[in-house]
């Protein structure tokens, strides 16, 4: 049963999957340019004939986990929600006609398809991956960079907000400025004009040249871990053969 999926097969047909998320990609980013509104039935058609595609897809790897003796592996896996996810909008379309503001949430699901191509590439399983490994350390580093936001945010809100009432409102608008301030962005559109509102950017600036970059650093480190056991895996499976 399902013999004609062969693994030769399904190989050809992931890689036109491949090329149909890039022209999916495309074509929903050409129907936002004003010059091409003209051409958006031809852009719908492609969609409707595109999703038709992803589910068949979608059944397709549901029909492999099955003749694997596990279907719901790939049903509740990271991937096959994001699958889902891709095509839900035709399931749902028939509620499209009837409110427009659904029907632009539903168009919204297209970005998702992206993400499909996380199965495709070694290099974004091993960025997953780092990420993964080095969780712990990722989210005590965000806490600590959330904190000095908080802090910094409400000392420069209490600071500015009699001297600027219209750029520091209230702290969320504090927040967004420590944002900028500590990842040294700096758009100018709010800056503090009191002494002490000056010192607080100035040292969260010089905080936010190390705090932000603990985070590359981590990442970095993990990437080498994995490159190593990589090179290491290598190593033993060649002295295997050899001997």
């Amino acid at each position: 049963m399902f013999d004609f999926i062969t693994e030769k097969r399904f190989e050809r047909f992931e890689r036109f999957i491949h090329i149909l998320i890039f022209l999916n990609l495309i074509a929903f980013s050409l129907e936002s340019v004003e010059e091409f509104k003209a051409y958006i039935t031809y852009f719908e058609l492609f969609e409707n004939v595109s999703i038709i595609i992803f589910i068949i897809e979608y059944f397709i790897r549901i029909l492999r986990a099955y003749r694997k003796g596990n279907p719901w592996s790939y049903v509740f896996s990271l991937m096959g929600i994001i699958d889902l996810v891709s095509i839900i909008p035709a399931f749902l379309s028939v509620y499209s006609v009837v409110d427009l503001r659904f029907a632009k949430i539903l168009r919204f699901f297209q970005i998702f398809r992206i993400f499909k191509l996380y199965r495709y590439s070694e290099h974004l399983q091993t960025i997953i991956e780092v990420i993964y490994r080095k969780k712990d350390d990722l989210i005590a580093t965000m806490l600590a960079i959330t904190l000095v936001i908080i802090f910094s945010a409400s000392v420069t809100f209490y600071l500015e907000k009699d001297v600027q009432p219209d750029k520091f409102s209230n702290i969320f608008q504090s927040v967004y400025w420590a944002i900028e301030t500590l990842t040294t962005t700096g758009y100018g559109d709010i800056y503090p004009k009191t002494v002490g509102g000056k010192i607080v950017a100035s040292v969260l600036a010089i905080i936010g040249i190390g705090l932000v970059a603990i985070p590359a650093a981590i990442l970095s480190a993990g990437f080498v871990e994995i490159q190593d056991e990589k090179a290491k895996h290598k190593g033993r499976k060649k002295f295997q053969s050899e001997g």
